[in-house]
């Protein structure tokens, strides 16, 4: 009986000194939550790192389809196609593809696209995209072509700003309709040193400007309704812009007419 009392007091003093005590356990906490403090922006930093890279990288396949593009069509591909000009006091030779791509009931015919589409509809095909381009109706604009237009294409969007529309801060007002779900775009094609867009005027915003008069504005390698041969580009190949992220503009709180138009970024492939 005595070696059994003596066992069951060293079995149970064992268990007392293996037990924490409740400050050990408060410092525990502690030391956890400041490893954890220290640690995350490290890994924060590391994501923001990897979404830059993701970025990056759509934009390198968005220049090999464009360059596979012209190799094989011996041009680039059309900033816009547009069937229609806009020779008005305001803007004379201006060619307005937002108007033309959300006209209700617009049909155009012709062995290219018309309607207001973007270079980066032709361009789909060499973008692992066939099958959307394949869906797209060429006798008609993008308003008619919703469904397909609305096809989301994550390696359109930069991972480091959004992944898709991000309606918490009003991406699809700046789409031809608010009610479109999908179709963005953060990439562009350059077009020169001068702003392509005209957004002087509120039924006519977003229109593109031939710089007829001063052609030496019109150095960028996209330019609208037609394409341009690389050896067009005369400022040399390794000293052009080719793409590159698009700036998201939002007019000022309040503005309206061309106050907000000038200051308003669209939006969709």
């Amino acid at each position: 009986m005595v070696r059994h009392a003596s066992a069951h007091r060293a079995v149970g003093s064992r268990s007392r000194r293996a037990a924490f005590s409740l400050v050990e356990l408060l410092v525990v906490i502690a030391i956890v939550a400041v490893l954890v403090a220290l640690l995350l922006p490290a890994v924060q930093s590391a994501r923001e790192s990897a979404r830059r890279t993701g970025c990056s990288n759509n934009l390198k396949q968005l220049a090999t389809a464009v360059l596979a593009f012209e190799s094989s069509q011996g041009r680039l591909p059309a900033a816009a196609a547009v069937a229609t000009g806009t020779n008005t006091t305001a803007c004379n030779g201006c060619w307005n593809p937002w108007a033309e791509a959300s006209a209700a009931g617009a049909t155009y015919t012709g062995p290219t696209p018309r309607g207001g589409t973007s270079w980066i509809l032709e361009s789909l095909p060499q973008f692992d995209q066939a099958s959307v381009a394949n869906r797209w109706n060429r006798q008609t604009n993008v308003v008619g072509n919703a469904a397909a237009a609305q096809s989301v294409i994550p390696s359109l969007l930069c991972p480091t700003r959004r992944s898709g529309l991000r309606t918490d801060r009003g991406d699809q007002q700046s789409l031809i309709s608010a009610s479109w779900t999908g179709g963005a775009t953060d990439y562009g094609g350059c077009y020169g040193r001068l702003k392509g867009f005209e957004n002087d005027v509120a039924t006519e915003r977003h229109r593109f400007a031939h710089r007829g008069a001063n052609p030496q504005f019109e150095e960028g390698p996209f330019r609208a309704n037609g394409g341009v041969a690389m050896a067009a580009i005369r400022d040399g190949l390794s000293n052009q812009l080719l793409l590159g992220e698009v700036q998201r503009l939002r007019p000022a709180a309040g503005a309206s007419g061309s106050a907000a138009d000038t200051a308003t970024s669209q939006d969709g492939w």
